[in-house]
């Protein structure tokens, strides 16, 4: 059946939008089991050392207080494995030996209510024996003591790697030996936090041998797996639903303390609710601090012929997802250029330091932050304007984004000529101001996975679709009920997503990679034109012939004005009597979506569509302050198709406006170990003030080129990985001045400026 065009690329309402704007959409905090206790933590005040005694006794004893749980009482709580994680399963439930970093939690109480908890947890007292704390990546990799001892070092670089990865073609030391001109630079991100703002929030009730689990996770099937494993559990044994979810952007992934809730319900013998609060948040999950060292020889015409990679992640006390945002580090570090040689080094080194794992971009903001800076400054070596210079050497169309994996599928000069003419690239900037661009490209969809969805034709005509795709805050959901509407021919708003259910939702494997349209919308589609099918082979069947129709409210209306009532048909069809006395099921289909496995591809899985985001800005630089202010930004984001341009365009916004924050002011300050600005109070989030004084442009990319439904590919990360080069780059143009690391805050500037007043500016 062919599709009218009446739903995708149109703005069409999302079905949570009513009930979040009344508040009546409920996430895990809002819900409440009978006689369901509360938790809080007990944290480690120290960055590294050995738990010498946990006294728990002031706190047992305060009345409402139901338990007090420690790592060494795990044996006793049904666990079987105390451990979890990714590919290290290295991150324990409680510590019940080594603290590993300042806020790791030891102990958990359990309480009547939530204050009591929370004034109980404050007698417990910890004593630990110090141990030289690694605080520092380079710190680390001398190797003065091990975060991990019980670990090998994954590469031979250096103590406490927890992944090693490297990528090469070519011979990169002759090649840059060759070439006419080397660029070399040290680029540093800062560790920077997700804040999401819903912080993490879990809970959990055991039924018998049965466990049931609320939590609000990106991951509902990894976490239900994890909690099989770890209690000895079929999996069938364990629930995990999932209400809608306020923000993650990579730091909801994997299981948090939803292990731990677990246990201390199998204490209290009562469901127990763990809702963290802001600061903790701070203390559960970053993105990586990483040191990116990269040479890029050009030859005498400006080609560049040559790059040499090294990427330093600070993953922190664990490993949670930094093996893997270490491999597409390495992987994404080449960049979007036709490079002959390249090798691409990088490494998760393990600190004493807030875990890092996800986060938005997935090591693609960090690599940008350095192969984009170094374009920018290659290209006025060369006395070549910044966008003329990429035009000339961007892959263009079906080039090689890395050997053997999917050709480049987006258009990258049209993409970046966008951006430039959002900010008037043409027109010189005054005095004062300067303008930059940049461009990012990621691999999209993840890894090896495989994504399921069920759809459901009911007798009046509405429908039901349902997935394990976690709204959190994405869209997904309105998209699968454009995708449906628009296959079934009907009101979208007819259409109900179901939130995430391990016990009756169809399989996925998580809300990440910007993965959800393109994987689990092809899934969807497919159900929904087999719904449709089955639909139009029954109309064949009882009226004798094939024939178009929508369907309307309890009816189908038929392209020549006719119409019949939908439960008749199916009764009918079913050889039921048309009486209200027998429920007619669904007409239904069950469909899924696998990537591909090759060995050739660079990660083993060819990428499934490459996500790509130009960023062109001005600025205005205070020399007397080195304030920076961004006057207007642009942002491109290349989707194939955007099934709804309104969410669409606000998913590359947000992207976008997350960035300013990284770009100008946010960093997780340590001292001692001691994360000293982990609150809202002191971590700078960007404000409404913080916006391009003269606008900020989001433009959507549409050639329908992608591999997702209606030529869709993923989007929402796409806004966060330009922003810092093309910021840095307008910067220079400003004030002569080149800082290659972030944040751009006013002290860096100002200091920048200072110390290089005999530093020529642009020509």
């Amino acid at each position: 059946m062919t599709t009218t065009g009446h739903s995708i690329g149109k703005a069409v309402p999302r079905p949570d939008a009513f009930a979040k704007v009344t508040g009546r959409a409920q996430y895990s905090s809002d819900i409440t089991l009978p006689r369901m206790t509360h938790a809080a933590l007990v944290r480690s005040t120290s960055s590294h050392g050995r738990i010498t005694n946990i006294d728990t006794a002031q706190a047992e004893a305060v009345a409402g207080v139901v338990c007090v749980v420690t790592g060494r009482d795990m044996a006793e709580l049904g666990v079987v494995d105390r451990h979890y994680g990714l590919t290290v399963l290295d991150q324990p439930i409680l510590s019940d030996d080594l603290v590993r970093y300042s806020g790791e939690a030891v102990a958990a109480v359990v309480a009547e209510t939530a204050q009591i908890a929370g004034e109980a947890a404050t007698l417990v007292e910890v004593s630990v024996d110090p141990i030289e704390p690694m605080l520092t990546v380079d710190q680390a990799l001398e190797g003065a003591t091990l975060v991990h001892p019980e670990r090998e070092s994954a590469g031979s670089d250096g103590a406490n790697i927890a992944a090693y990865y490297e990528f090469a073609d070519g011979d990169v030391e002759a090649a840059l030996a060759g070439a006419h001109y080397v660029h070399e630079a040290v680029f540093r991100f800062p560790m920077v936090a997700h804040y999401a703002m819903e912080p993490h929030c879990c809970i959990a009730a055991w039924n018998g041998t049965d466990l049931d689990v609320i939590a609000g996770t990106q991951q509902p099937f990894k976490v239900r797996s994890d909690l099989a494993r770890m209690f000895g559990l079929q999996q069938n044994q364990v629930r995990v639903r999932v209400p809608y979810v306020g923000g993650g952007y990579g730091g909801k992934l994997l299981s948090k303390y939803e292990p731990l809730t677990v246990a201390l319900a199998w204490k209290a013998k009562r469901p127990v609710k763990l809702l963290l609060s802001a600061d903790e948040s701070f203390r559960t999950i970053s993105r990586h601090g990483s040191v990116v060292t990269m040479r890029t020889g050009v030859d005498a015409d400006g080609n560049i012929v040559a790059r040499d990679t090294r990427v330093i992640l600070d993953t922190g006390a664990y490993a949670d997802k930094g093996p893997g945002v270490a491999k597409k580090a390495a992987y994404r570090a080449k960049g979007p250029y036709d490079i002959p040689h390249f090798r691409s080094v990088a490494m998760a080194v393990y600190t004493n330091k807030v875990p890092a794992g996800a986060f938005r971009g997935y090591s693609t903001p960090q690599v940008v932050w350095a192969g984009e800076s170094a374009i920018n400054e290659i290209a006025d070596h060369l006395g070549i304007d910044p966008l003329q210079y990429r035009r000339d050497h961007l892959l263009e169309r079906g080039g090689d984004f890395m050997p053997s994996d999917t050709p480049m599928d987006a258009d990258l000069v049209g993409g970046l000529q966008l951006a430039a003419d959002g900010v008037r690239w043409a027109v010189p900037a005054p005095e004062g101001r300067g303008k930059g661009l940049a461009t990012g490209v990621k691999d999209g969809g993840g890894g090896p996975s495989r994504a399921e969805a069920e759809v459901r034709l009911l007798a009046d005509g509405s429908a039901e679709v349902l997935t394990g795709t976690s709204e959190i805050g994405q869209g997904a959901h309105a998209v699968y009920t454009q995708i449906v509407a628009e296959e079934l021919r009907c009101d979208p708003a007819r259409v109900t997503p179901r939130l995430p259910d391990t016990a009756t939702s169809p399989f996925d494997h998580g809300t990440e990679a910007s993965r959800s349209t393109v994987l689990v919308g092809n899934a969807v589609r497919k159900a929904a034109m087999s719904v449709a099918d089955q639909l139009g082979e029954m109309v064949e069947r009882l009226l004798g012939t094939r024939r178009d129709f929508v369907i309307e409210e309890h009816r189908l209306v038929f392209d020549d004005g006719s119409d019949a009532v939908l439960a008749e048909l199916m009764a009918r069809d079913r050889n039921l009597p048309v009486t209200h006395e027998f429920e007619l099921g669904p007409i239904v289909s069950l469909s899924y979506h696998d990537t591909l496995v090759s060995g050739k591809a660079p990660l083993g899985t060819p990428s499934n569509f490459y996500e790509v985001g130009h960023g062109a800005a001005e600025v205005d630089v205070d020399r007397e302050t080195g304030r920076v202010e961004l006057i207007r930004y642009t942002s491109v984001a290349d989707v194939g198709k955007a099934l709804n341009p309104q969410t669409c365009a606000a998913q590359d916004e947000g992207a976008a406006i997350m960035a300013i924050g990284h770009t100008f002011f946010e960093e997780m300050v340590f001292e001692n170990g001691e994360l000293l600005n982990g609150n809202l109070a002191e971590y700078r989030l960007p404000l409404a003030a913080d916006l391009p004084r003269e606008g900020m442009g989001v433009e959507l990319l549409e050639n329908e080129d992608g591999p997702g439904p209606y030529g869709a590919k993923g989007a929402g990360e796409a806004g966060i990985i330009s922003m810092a080069p093309a910021v840095a780059e307008a910067v220079y143009q400003a004030c002569g001045v080149r800082i290659h690391d972030l944040p751009l805050n006013p002290q860096r500037v100002w200091r920048a400026l200072n110390e290089a007043t005999t530093q020529p500016g642009p020509d």
